[in-house]
């Protein structure tokens, strides 16, 4: 049953791989594969993220595709998922109740499009998950220590999950008589990339670059709550991306089909009051450790415009309507939930096939190619590293008056993005194009607006 479940797995996200980078980070890890892996050019940003990196220009060297290489680990990563979930509800697949589980986390919307990004997310979830599984369920001492040794890898994966492993970890510390096991395991972990990692960057190179970014993730571009600082706004993103984005539960403006889905859900949780639910040791340490969690990324993390980082909170939602659904054995919610979840993912790996709005921006450039360019130094930066051949200005951090003399009165000029206020003086402003993607599959970029200027 495993060895099908990992074939549907991998043949699934080779089916929906997409073949253009579709933003700006996703263009970091692209350029690290295909190009340079380079921390200090940002190929991809700080911390590197090397263990998925190394895997993944592993099998671009093997395929020769970016897309299906992305989509291999995505697959995989989806399987293990599944996986470990099972494990850590004690649910045995040939049993009818892993039926639910498995097609619920198979059609999640936001676990299928992070299987078909160009980025470790979902490769980090799956490490992570088996790392929670083995350190507090493993039965012979040698599952634990592997258990640790991921906890060690996963640093070099998705840094910021670690958050996730910080609770198991020490609950068995201290119930752990060979105390020096798991530090010296974690440690292993650890090593076994760090030194390579250490070793092609240049330790002072890696130092320079982890105090810039440190400090611009803190206190400048990283969404923090120190530049983000409403909390209202903080935490309606929040709720709206986990119960949108990552369960497909309705919000204003949403397809239809997920008032459905809305309803199904919110049902099995009216439902299981008739029941009686018991929520393991293990899960429930699990389910605390996820609270940490949503603490460091509501104060810490962007979620504003990047709602991947609430993936191990969907992961734990799933699990919990999983366990309350199993318990009361209702074979029509069973069925009309997962039917209508692939309803929905359908139409969102269909959307993400065709494009995000920067995509179709870089194309639509490329057939009325213009002079000069103005927009913000990230945009920028895509479209040169995308083949777009142009004077580009970043409107952000540009003196005015160097600005004007810079475009010399030209006629031939694009505005990507509104700041009719620098221009407006002087130039005709008129909209283009607007480009529009779901922001539901992707919340970065999800609208772009695009003018022409001509002089007055």
């Amino acid at each position: 049953m495993y060895y099908i479940l990992l074939l549907i797995c991998l043949l699934s996200r080779i089916i929906s791989s997409i073949y253009y980078i579709e933003d700006i980070d996703s263009l970091r890890f692209a350029l690290s594969i295909v190009d340079e892996y380079s921390v200090a050019k940002y190929q991809p940003h700080f911390p590197g993220y090397p263990v998925y990196c190394f895997i993944a220009i592993i099998l671009y060297k093997i395929t020769g595709s970016l897309a299906i290489s992305a989509s291999l680990i995505g697959g995989l990563s989806t399987f293990f998922i599944i996986y470990f979930s099972l494990k850590i509800l004690k649910i045995k697949i040939e049993s009818k109740s892993s039926v639910f589980l498995i097609l619920i986390t198979f059609f999640n919307p936001m676990i299928w499009i992070l299987g078909n990004r160009y980025m470790p997310d979902l490769m980090g979830m799956s490490v992570a998950l088996a790392s929670i599984h083995l350190i507090l369920s493993g039965k012979k001492q040698n599952e634990q220590i592997i258990g640790y040794l991921l906890a060690g890898i996963l640093l070099g994966i998705r840094l910021s999950y670690f958050p996730l492993l910080i609770l198991p970890i020490i609950i068995i510390f201290f119930n752990n008589k060979k105390y020096y096991v798991p530090i010296i395991s974690i440690i292993s972990g650890l090593l076994i990339w760090i030194i390579p990692f250490v070793f092609t960057e240049g330790l002072n190179d890696l130092i320079t670059v982890a105090l810039q970014h440190v400090s611009g993730h803190f206190n400048d571009y990283g969404g923090t709550i120190i530049t983000e600082k409403n909390i209202f706004i903080r935490l309606k993103f929040l709720v709206n991306t986990i119960w949108s984005d990552g369960l497909g539960g309705y919000w204003k403006n949403r397809n239809l089909i997920t008032i459905i889905i809305s309803l199904l859900t919110i049902s099995i949780f009216i439902k299981s009051k008739s029941y009686k639910v018991r929520i393991d040791k293990n899960f429930k340490i699990f389910l605390f450790s996820c609270l940490l969690y949503l603490i460091w990324i509501f104060f810490f993390q962007n979620l504003i415009y990047k709602s991947r980082h609430v993936l191990p909170l969907i992961v734990a939602s799933i699990l919990i309507i999983a366990q309350y659904q199993n318990s009361q054995k209702s074979k029509l919610l069973s069925l009309t939930l997962p039917i209508f979840l692939f309803l929905l993912t359908f139409n969102l790996i269909t959307s993400h096939k065709f494009g995000t709005s920067i995509y179709l921006l870089k194309n639509h450039i490329q057939q009325n190619e213009k002079e000069y360019i103005l927009s913000n130094s990230l945009i920028n930066y895509y479209l040169k590293n995308n083949g777009i051949e142009s004077n580009f200005i970043n409107v952000d951090k540009i003196d005015k008056e160097y600005l004007f003399n810079s475009i010399d009165g030209s006629d031939n000029i694009i505005m990507i993005g509104d700041y009719s206020k620098i221009f407006e003086t002087h130039y005709n402003i008129d909209l283009d194009t607007t480009f529009y993607h779901n922001p539901y599959m992707n919340r970065m970029w999800s609208e772009i607006p695009l003018y022409s200027l001509s002089l007055k």
